[in-house]
């Protein structure tokens, strides 16, 4: 198994994950970015991930920019109405150039379409589409065929929702998504310990997480696993505990091939960390993972 890291710099720039690797002694092999339908295709990140000897996991979102969100369109927000626009065409020539430009890089990635579409802070989330599973199964097909057309064979397609779904209403559970196996490649696993900030969460262990959740998918699903990103917060509980309990978990999990962090900070709305995922929180996390990584290391 190979471990990946969010880091809001990188790929573009790898000063900070290079100096986080000097201390930790492993480098990520995976790093994972975000787009929106707004975002060009992240050529010059492409190279440079390659160029270091790193894979990328392209985070597709079918969403404008978040500077748009508040922007109306005949009384609702411009977000809502993309999945539909998707289906009727408008953004077809954007997906054939994405889907060239992905074809002449012309070495292996990952494409998480749209992921955690179960959780409603999604706009391409079934919630915003008429409680409508179909029309996110049916984007997703549409987008996978534009990319067929073009021919970009190197594009692995990771389909990955959250571990829970918001809200947990049954024409919101996690295999209504499912588009099919003709269209899948990979099956991402996403289950946060969001720590108890925020009114209605609570401190769960990794376990707690993730051996329900490897259990179902592995009942439901003969593809290769992956974690597509995770992370523990500080705040209700023992992190460093939480991760070292993750590191002597994770051998239980032989189908899942390569685990993400989210080395990020979730902020309330007046400005003050809530959820904070960093990996380099501190001291004692990064210990934690230097203990946890030295069983990762490439064997001579």
């Amino acid at each position: 198994m190979r471990w990946g890291l969010f880091d809001a710099s990188a790929p573009d720039d790898l000063r900070h994950i290079k100096e986080l690797e000097s201390r930790l002694g492993y480098k990520f092999s995976f790093i994972l970015r975000y787009q929106s339908l707004d975002t060009e295709p992240p050529t010059v990140p492409l190279e440079k991930a390659r160029a270091d000897g790193r894979f990328l996991e392209l985070s597709m979102e079918t969403t404008h920019n978040e500077e748009n969100n508040a922007l109306q369109s005949g009384g609702k927000r411009i977000n809502q109405e993309l999945m539909y626009d998707i289906l009727d065409g408008k953004f077809d020539e954007h997906f054939r150039e994405y889907a060239r430009t992905l074809k002449r890089f012309g070495h292996p990635l990952l494409f998480r379409f749209d992921n955690e579409m179960n959780g409603d802070w999604c706009w391409y989330s079934a919630t915003y589409a008429g409680k409508d599973t179909n029309i996110y199964k049916a984007v997703w097909r549409h987008v996978h065929g534009l990319f067929d057309e073009v021919g970009a064979t190197n594009v692995l397609w990771v389909w990955n929702p959250n571990d829970l779904s918001y809200p947990n209403f049954k024409w919101n559970q996690t295999l209504l998504y499912y588009p099919g196996d003709d269209v899948v490649d990979i099956i991402g696993l996403t289950g946060y310990n969001a720590g108890t900030y925020f009114p209605g969460e609570k401190w769960r262990e990794f376990p707690d997480i993730y051996r329900p959740l490897y259990a179902d998918y592995s009942a439901w699903f003969d593809k290769p696993f992956i974690i597509g990103e995770f992370g523990s917060n500080s705040v209700g509980g023992d992190k460093v505990a939480w991760i070292d309990r993750m590191f002597r978990e994770m051998p239980r999990y032989n189908r899942i091939k390569v685990a993400i962090w989210w080395s990020w900070t979730d902020w309330d709305e007046a400005g003050r960390p809530g959820r904070i995922y960093l990996l380099d929180q501190n001291a004692a996390t990064e210990a934690a993972f230097r203990r946890g990584l030295k069983n990762y290391l490439p064997q001579n």
